[in-house]
């Protein structure tokens, strides 16, 4: 056999036993641990105003919409409304807040308020929030149902926020998260109770002192079905001992 034939036949049978070897599975992905905070342009949310160089935009929680997602997009973050924390009495809103004034501005959640035509409403919060859900028929059904995965999910509409806030709470995993449990109901309830309540803590509008150029973001908490109509939101100036109020206005877009 000449030395070309033999070097035909060698790559021949190279060939043959790469396409015949096992191909090794491919690892299914861990979900991402960390995700961008992503704010847009003031002005592109539907509910924002700006009042003597404070940008403030709020966006109400609707089921099925994610809170965080892009508000030019009208689909992004759409999911299946299992828990509709509307129905267990509360509203969250988002409050994007920017400082493009000169002034050092203090915002305080407790000078936050939701207006309606007979009452003005502090915001529940957190903790108090996470009881109303825990407590609501809504949340008995939804646990009922072992839909947890869904459920938990369309708290805020995120699942990005719900794969994070999974990995701090001890005993809950993703598997577990999205499966039901073989576990006594009590259990499975306290630790969906302490993954609402870190989702909730997490995000909550906290107090700050804004310096010019400061941006922050967070949710309040406000009773649902109360028809509130107006957003209040009340800054300190301390340098001038003077306040600066915000409003915003949701019309008739609240339950």
């Amino acid at each position: 056999m000449d030395l070309k034939r033999l070097n035909y036949l060698l790559m021949i049978a190279l060939l043959v036993g790469v396409g015949c070897a096992p191909t090794k599975p491919k690892a299914k992905p861990l979900p991402p641990a960390i995700y961008p905070a992503i704010v847009y342009p003031i002005s592109h949310y539907p509910f924002s105003t700006n009042v003597d160089g404070l940008e403030i935009a709020a966006i109400p929680y609707v089921p099925g919409k994610n809170v965080f997602a892009n508000p030019s997009d009208t689909t992004s973050g759409v999911t299946d409304t299992v828990l509709n924390i509307i129905d267990a009495g509360v509203q969250p809103i988002r409050l994007i807040i920017w400082n493009k004034s000169s002034d050092i501005i203090v915002i305080d959640p407790s000078q936050i308020f939701g207006l309606s035509n007979s009452a003005n409403y502090f915001p529940y919060p957190p903790e108090d929030a996470v009881n109303l859900v825990v407590k609501s028929d809504i949340f008995r059904e939804a646990v009922e149902s072992n839909k947890v995965g869904p459920m938990i999910e369309s708290l805020l509409g995120s699942a990005e926020l719900l794969s994070t806030a999974i990995m701090g709470v001890p005993g809950l995993t993703i598997g577990s998260a999205f499966s039901a449990y073989n576990e006594p109901a009590d259990t499975y309830v306290k630790q969906l109770t302490k993954l609402i309540t870190k989702i909730f803590n997490e995000t909550a509008l906290v107090s700050y002192t804004l310096y010019p150029e400061y941006l922050v973001h967070g949710l309040v908490y406000l009773p649902s079905h109360s028809q509130i109509e107006t957003l209040r939101i009340i800054g300190i100036i301390p340098k001038q001992q003077i306040s600066t109020l915000v409003e915003i206005d949701f019309g008739d877009s609240l339950p």
